[in-house]
């Protein structure tokens, strides 16, 4: 119901006027509307009032009745003049045509009372506020005058009105009021002058506010609109920023690889060893065979090593194959089971090339359980932070046998999570470094030696997993643990 109500409100409001007037002219003409839709509703009520009255005290219907249907007639035709767009014209008709219908009309034609000498004046001074609510100085200035200048003639001759007409009946009544005619005169010009100052005043006042509220809100949109274009050429370098780092993440990624070849061409070369001297055993052996040569005991033993030596170098080449089908996918990547302490070996197996001969490798594999992860992100994982424990160890200082690099895993029971630590003895990370140490662009490598990527891309890949990366300074080095959900 309270909605029915607030939507006839605001439809009757908004009767003619049209979106794209200025607010202040829109505010008049809804005014407009609202006046005469209440003049409505109070002519309504006060009919069944009067209805009820006469049906009650058995009083005939007057001319002082009749004028209210007149006027809930008048309001009903000024709003389908709004309705049409004809607000001017249902403006100038609730201005002059409702105090002439409820007070001029019934005057001349003698329905005078003795309450109308006293409410008619103040009648007229509240209808007076009319013109200066429902219209604009500015864009009419003559109606605006001739509609005070109507009221005020209409206040100071009402008086004289009402004793010319008023029935014979009324003598007592006329001679009472003559003697207080001048007072009453002067008050109620008193007031008509006083109340139309005020609104003058207030809406000068209100005018001003306004129009500094227009240049600020003019302001504002300027400010706005340099707003956007900084918004728009922010937006533009983001773009710009993420196309450069994808291509980092790119390049960390071919680094990465290039680290992985590296690996892979070395680890495969012995097993080619083995199998290009075996073979070369065995093509001798032939060789004796077709010649005629003699064959015994001793050269059937020496071709027999041969094919140890082939079979040894397959053996090793179907290993090497096999850890590297670890790191390769097609598709899109998915979370499956897998042996976390494999994917750490087969990491292992290609940075073997790039570990000095003396670095002590201490593993401690504590995991017996597989762990849901993306297996060729965890690869990249545990190589960026082998990569980077190499990296460190070999700009430590000290003697070469206090160097290490250590490699945990295991589980944790009280928080249900599988952890790999990897440890060095490289430098120790400060509070400084240690704040930006998995920002994407940080580093503390010489230019042209590290992108600033490798953690940050493990640290996305962790969070990924639903884990967490952290480093702890040990006595003698640094400890990175990652720490991901198991099952």
């Amino acid at each position: 119901m309270k909605g029915y109500i607030s939507n006839l409100w605001n439809t009757v409001s908004h009767l003619g006027v049209e979106s794209n007037e200025s607010n202040l002219k829109s505010r008049y003409d809804v005014l407009t509307n609202q006046i005469n839709f209440l003049a409505l509703l109070i002519m309504i009520s006060l009919s069944i009032f009067l209805f009820l009255y006469r049906d009650i005290f058995e009083i005939s219907l007057s001319l002082g009745d009749l004028r209210v249907y007149v006027i809930i007639l008048l309001t009903i035709i000024n709003m389908f003049l709004a309705y049409f767009g004809k607000l001017n014209i249902s403006k100038i008709s609730l201005i002059f045509l409702l105090p002439l219908l409820l007070i001029v009309m019934p005057t001349v034609r003698g329905f005078v009372e003795v309450e109308s000498f006293f409410y008619y004046p103040v009648t007229v001074i509240i209808l007076s506020i009319a013109p200066p609510l429902i219209l604009c100085y500015d864009d009419n200035p003559v109606l605006y005058i001739i509609s005070i200048i109507y009221f005020f003639s209409l206040l100071i001759f009402i008086d004289s009105m009402l004793m010319h007409f008023a029935p014979a009946g009324l003598t007592e009544i006329k001679t009472l009021y003559g003697g207080v005619f001048a007072i009453n005169k002067i008050i109620h010009v008193l007031i008509f002058f006083f109340l139309h100052f005020s609104i003058s005043y207030l809406k000068k006042i209100n005018h001003k506010y306004e129009k500094v509220l227009k240049d600020v809100n003019l302001k504002l949109k300027e400010k706005n609109s340099i707003l956007d274009l900084k918004y728009k050429e922010l937006k533009t370098s983001n773009t710009k920023l993420k196309n450069t780092q994808q291509q980092l993440v790119y390049s960390e990624k071919m680094a990465s690889l290039g680290v992985l070849t590296a690996g892979i061409a070395h680890e495969i070369n012995n097993p080619l060893n083995f199998i290009a001297g075996g073979s070369f055993i065995v093509n001798d052996f032939m060789e004796e065979i077709k010649t005629g040569t003699t064959i015994d005991s001793n050269m059937i033993k020496y071709s027999e090593q041969g094919c140890d030596m082939i079979t040894k170098g397959i053996d090793q080449a179907t290993s090497i194959v096999s850890a590297l089908m670890t790191f390769s996918y097609s598709g899109k990547p998915q979370k499956k089971h897998e042996d976390l302490n494999q994917i750490i070996e087969s990491t292992l197996l290609f940075q073997k090339s790039r570990m000095p001969t003396w670095l002590s490798i201490d593993k401690k594999y504590a995991l017996t359980q597989p762990v849901n992860i993306y297996a060729e992100k965890m690869h990249q994982v545990v190589l960026n932070l082998i990569d980077n424990a190499i990296f460190e160890i070999s700009k430590s200082t000290g003697p070469n046998e206090d160097k290490y690099l250590r490699i945990e895993t295991g589980y944790d029971k009280t928080e249900k999570k599988a952890f790999v630590k990897v440890s060095n003895s490289g430098r120790l990370i400060d509070s400084v470094v240690g704040s930006k140490l998995f920002d994407p662009f940080f580093t503390t490598k010489q230019p042209g030696q590290g992108t600033g990527l490798g953690l940050s891309i493990v640290s996305n890949i962790v969070k990924e997993h639903g884990g967490e990366i952290r480093f702890v300074n040990l006595k003698d080095g640094v400890e990175f643990i990652v720490t991901l959900p198991a099952d």
